[in-house]
């Protein structure tokens, strides 16, 4: 993140920045899990399975892309 903005950047842990101090509030992050490991076993709880590096969907559930 330092080579990238130089310095300039700030670790989030939501899609608001913490720079932006009028909207940003740490506390609506308390409590949740984050990391690989949470999507991980989030995907898996959601019955999709990763084989090889891959994602494969569970069942009968196909990727869509909207027209």
């Amino acid at each position: 993140m330092g080579a990238a903005f130089r310095g300039f950047a700030e670790p989030s842990n939501s899609v608001i920045s913490p720079a932006l101090k009028f909207w940003y509030d740490a506390a609506v992050m308390d409590g949740f899990e984050t990391g690989t490991d949470v999507a991980a076993r989030m995907l898996e709880e959601a019955g999709y399975t990763l084989e090889g590096g891959r994602l494969h969907y569970p069942g009968d559930k196909t990727e869509e892309l909207a027209k």
